[in-house]
Parts: structure tokens; sequence; C-alpha cells
């Protein structure tokens, strides 16, 4: 039963993008239908070409990834994100690496991030962690979607 959720909230999250996409699980492993893989594979391209050209840019970059992750591979996917963490917080640049967890559905995983520039933030798709992360995650079907963030406002309670 719980897989049966699991690909008809995939199903439905596909549905949001408007393509035709399937999902298999068969107990131990998703397959994705490769359309699917296809729209968000031009999403992350448009996302990291979005870096690219904000990457000369001296100000600080805030960014936000949402990771769409089936039940079945969230513990590899949590493995290999604190792999990751453990590598980028050792990089130069960052100051705010963090994985979230939705409470109000168990598919949405949202890595929150902030690095003293963009070129700081670009440099990371460079480094052997972040690719090693990459290829695991498509290896399990995880989809994900960047969102650089343009800060509008922003206050610390209790600051002056």
């Amino acid at each position: 039963m719980k897989s049966a959720i699991c690909l008809i909230a995939f199903v439905a999250f596909a549905g949001v993008l408007s393509v035709d996409a399937s999902a298999r699980f068969d107990g131990t492993s998703v397959s994705i239908d490769s359309s699917l893989a296809e729209v968000w594979n031009n999403i992350v391209t448009h996302s990291s070409s979005a870096v690219e050209r904000h990457s000369d840019e001296p100000r600080k970059a805030t960014v936000l990834i949402e990771y769409a992750v089936l039940p079945p591979v969230q513990e590899k996917f949590v493995s290999y994100f604190e792999k990751l963490q453990e590598a980028t917080e050792k990089e130069e640049g960052v100051i705010v690496f963090g994985l979230s967890r939705t409470v109000d559905e168990n598919l949405t995983f949202y890595l929150y991030s902030e690095w003293d520039t963009q070129k700081t933030y670009a440099s990371h798709y460079q480094k052997e962690a972040t690719k090693e992360f990459l290829e695991s995650i498509s290896k399990i079907g995880v989809i994900y979607k960047i969102h650089i963030l343009d800060q509008i406002s922003f206050s610390k309670p209790g600051s002056e």
C-alpha cells in the first residue's frame, strides 16, 4: 500500500509539470519514465546556466534546492547528503548549508545554502563531492530544482 501511495504522489508531482510520466517501484528501487527525467534535466540545465550568468556578481548567493525523494530511497538520499555536507563545510565561501524536510508530507526535502559570492557558489559545482552527490541521487531517482533567491527583505530579531 505504501508503494502505491508513493507512486500516486510521484505521478501527481509529475502532473504539476504537465508531463506524461510514470514510475515503477519494485520494492527496492524506483524506475522513472525518461520523459520526466528529461524535463527535470532541462530545468536543472536552465538553473545551472542561471548560476553561471550570475557567477561574476560580487554579491552573496542564496540558494534553495527542492528535492523530490520517494520514501524507499530517502535514507540513501540523506546518507549521500551527509557526505556532501561534510565536504562542503570545508569549502571556501560557504556560510550556511543545511537540509530540511517538510512536516506536512514526506516527499520533499529542501537544501538552503548561502555563499559569500556568486562565484564561490558556482565553484561548488566543480567540486568532486558535489559531482558524486549529483550522480548518486540521479541513480536513485531523485529529482530536483534549483531556485536562486533574490533577497527582498531580511531581519534578525533582537539585533540592532
